[in-house]
């Protein structure tokens, strides 16, 4: 599971994850007592709401949560899920209905279809259950269910890419104190080059001679081969969003809803950072959109607050050596974590952090608790 950087959650490198273990993996000796493993110490509690939740939908339930916190520590989703995934699902075998809980800010491009194709192989009928976000990737992945159950928090976001390459122009970015700059490549979004040309001919026109003149200013400043970038980019993700909403629709008799509903969400709502809220979701852009039931919403809400504990997301202090678990994919069957291992120390350009390790792990085993 990669680090993200703001701007370009869908396109920096994945990282090479470990492969899930067959037994839980002990502490690291460089563990603190002052960060205990909460997704193991905590996982009857999860284990409780998850069955809850089950027997409420008649369905089963798998919880995919990342760690928005972007940088050094935090997490997307990658395709390096799909191993660990196939896990939970080929102990629970294949269902009726499958509920995903999804908490996310984002993810690479590529990772929502082979992983929503995975679910689908094990399943009838394909839930995303949305409590608090789903943005971006997570998006495209709940564009690939049956049905989106979202809370009255529950979002989802535009699926614009920001695409990041070598061809991309660099920028000096300043550190604090006294430490020199660093060289940084600038992500380049997609709508931000169609706002671009559709500037110039709403001011300028579109003449030959107009559209031209703005081509090469533009190359000017970002190389021709990272604007090609962008609009293979650009056609990968209509592409790919296609083909999602295909999986539960007619791609010939529904075409115009699909080709609407790609349009919105990749060029209509003109700011990565927009909040699709359910009603939105359901109404405007035309998703299959439901809302929880009095007894599904609060067991939604509660295990995606225990998710929220458990990976530290609103308090995380580090000094020393420390073991952190910055994403999770856990069913009643088993408990996945991607975490990091490493040594943390205050510097004069803030918190310096040397990583010693990183990967997913299995963490809890369902058959040996039960």
């Amino acid at each position: 599971m990669a680090k993200p950087t703001r701007q370009n959650r869908r396109q920096s490198p994945e990282k090479t994850a470990h492969t899930p273990k067959s037994q839980p993996q002990d502490y690291p000796e460089t563990t603190p007592s002052a960060l205990p493993r909460m997704l193991l110490d905590n996982r009857p509690v999860r284990n409780e709401l998850i069955r809850a939740l089950e027997a409420e939908r008649q369905s089963r339930v798998i919880a995919y949560v990342t760690d928005p916190r972007g940088g050094t520590l935090g997490t997307v989703v990658g395709t390096d899920t799909v191993p660990v995934l196939y896990e939970h699902l080929s102990q629970i075998g294949r269902v009726e209905r499958i509920d995903l809980l999804l908490s996310t800010h984002g993810g690479h491009t590529t990772a929502p279809y082979p992983i929503v194709n995975l679910l689908r192989e094990f399943c009838t009928h394909l839930a995303v259950l949305v409590p608090r976000t789903a943005l971006s990737a997570g998006t495209m992945i709940a564009l690939g269910a049956d049905e989106i159950v979202m809370g009255p928090l529950g979002c989802l976001g535009p699926v614009d890419p920001t695409v990041n390459n070598e061809f991309n122009p660099e920028i000096d970015v300043t550190r604090s104190g006294s430490g020199p700059s660093e060289k940084r490549r600038l992500g380049i979004s997609v709508e931000d080059v169609a706002a671009y040309f559709d500037l110039v001919r709403t001011k300028l026109g579109d003449s030959d001679a107009v559209m031209t003149e703005a081509l090469r200013a533009l190359t000017v400043t970002v190389h021709p081969l990272a604007l090609g970038n962008v609009q293979r980019q650009y056609l990968l993700i209509r592409n790919l969003a296609s083909n999602l909403l295909a999986l539960h629709m007619d791609a010939t008799e529904d075409k115009a809803r699909i080709d609407r509903i790609v349009d919105l969400l990749t060029e209509k709502l003109y700011d990565h950072n927009y909040q699709i809220y359910r009603s939105q979701a359901r109404d405007l852009i035309g998703l299959p959109v439901k809302d929880p039931s009095e007894k599904t919403d609060p067991l939604m809400a509660e295990l995606y607050s225990q998710y929220r504990s458990a990976l530290q997301l609103d308090s995380l202090k580090l000094d020393g050596p420390f073991f952190l678990d910055a994403a999770v994919i856990e069913s009643t069957a088993c408990g996945h974590a991607f975490s990091y291992v490493g040594t943390a120390a205050k510097g004069e350009d803030g918190l310096n952090i040397e990583m010693k390790q990183q990967g997913w792990g299995l963490f809890a085993d369902g058959e040996a608790e039960s």
